[in-house]
């Protein structure tokens, strides 16, 4: 998962949120930053495939440092 050259900063435990009812909460994970990602994903879930694919749950978020918005 990681390019070549790249080392991780930081490895931490997060959640993912999104402000969309009736499912706020996307689901708990392992976040890692690099020098140039934000890379989260997705622990896995005792819930049922298919209600993962309707709540649209993905098993991978990846954002470049220079999309975050601070």
């Amino acid at each position: 998962m990681l390019e070549e050259g790249e080392s991780i900063l930081l490895d931490a435990e997060c959640s993912v949120y999104r402000r969309k009812w009736p499912f706020p909460q996307l689901s708990a994970g392992r976040g890692f930053l690099t020098d140039s990602r934000l890379i989260w994903i997705r622990r896995w879930a005792a819930l049922p495939a298919d209600l993962l694919r309707r709540m649209s749950i993905p098993d991978v978020i990846e954002i470049s440092i220079s999309q975050i918005d601070v």
